[in-house]
């Protein structure tokens, strides 16, 4: 079977499983009250809405690499990591239990931040870890930077938890964070498949299926919201597939892709980090400083909000799929 056919495949696959399981998901979440209300960050015209979308998510991540593990096992030619395909599944149902279990009982911030922590520890001791810095952007003439042990481990780990909460505080609007991550996932795509990182460019067409799918019913006016849930699972992914689909076995990692695939969030959480300072408060206590909150009291449009920041997620990807 060839790659192109798998592609495909596992893309249709996800895209219908993800489509076909919402409705459940939203149906569980109405039998069970797991909604989210109102509060002083959202609009005083917001009406609840089920909270657990993220739930779809994961269903249709493992049923597709399920799928993929078929394919590999049948076809020869379909060559994967199992060991990494394994810690990977591992992992991001952790980081989605995190969230989802946040979702149903709220846990608080700092036990959120702790067990994140743990998790990206632990896949950073088992190997998935920032070792090298490709600096060559700045000067051609220069080596490859390499980061001791343990100073990799809490870069590594810090960008991981720094990313999942950077995909979980653009998660505001309606079909703001699923939208952006469906650019960025295809951004990932692109590259990784231009480089022939099978597994690589695989993980990022599923999630680009996946929110593909879930934007559907994620577009104002939303139906389902993703969750911590869904925005941990999908800022997890990010964060590996940027360092991965970013490295080279030589150079090490250009810190172009994932600086620039990630760039709205990044400067979002940044600027919101700072301000957050400046006014004396705690920065994992949530506030209303994102950018989309800016742009949408300036615009007074979510729909148009959401557009623009959806063109500000674009243009970084494009410059760096031209360096690709």
């Amino acid at each position: 079977m060839r790659y192109q056919l798998v592609y495909l495949i596992i893309f249709s696959v996800t895209f219908l499983v993800t489509t076909l399981v919402i409705p459940w998901v939203k149906a569980l979440g109405v039998r069970y009250k797991l909604l989210d209300f109102p509060d002083n960050r959202k609009s005083k015209y917001h009406i609840p809405k089920v909270r657990i979308g993220g739930l779809a998510f994961f269903i249709g991540f493992i049923t597709s690499i399920f799928l993929l593990l078929i394919f590999s096992y049948f076809n020869n030619n379909i060559i994967l990591d199992n060991n990494f395909l394994f810690l990977i599944v591992i992992i991001s149902a952790g980081f989605f239990g995190i969230g989802f279990t946040d979702d149903m009982f709220s846990l608080s911030p700092i036990w959120r931040l702790f067990l994140q922590y743990f998790l990206a520890t632990f896949i950073c001791i088992k190997g998935l870890k920032i070792e090298f810095l490709d600096l060559s952007i700045l000067k051609s003439s220069l080596n490859p930077i390499y980061i001791p042990n343990f100073l990799s481990i809490i870069l590594t780990s810090t960008w991981i938890v720094g990313i999942i909460n950077c995909i979980n505080w653009i998660d505001g609007l309606d079909g703001l964070a699923a939208g952006c991550s469906l650019i960025m996932f295809i951004t990932l795509f692109l590259i990784s498949y231009s480089k022939s990182q099978f597994t690589v460019s695989i993980i990022s067409l599923i999630f680009s299926a996946i929110c593909m799918g879930f934007l559907r019913f994620n577009f104002k006016p939303a139906k389902i919201l993703m969750g911590d849930g869904g925005s941990y699972l999908l800022g997890f992914s990010l964060a590996y597939l940027t360092i991965l689909s970013g490295s080279d076995p030589i150079k090490g990692l250009d810190l172009r892709v994932p600086t620039l695939i990630l760039f709205y969030p990044l400067i979002d959480m940044v600027a919101v980090i700072v301000n957050r300072i400046k006014n004396k408060t705690l920065p994992i206590y949530p506030d209303k400083s994102h950018f989309h909150h800016r742009i949408l009291k300036a615009v007074n449009n979510e729909v148009l909000t959401v557009s623009i920041l959806y063109l500000i997620t674009i243009f970084p990807c494009i410059i760096v799929l031209s360096i690709y």
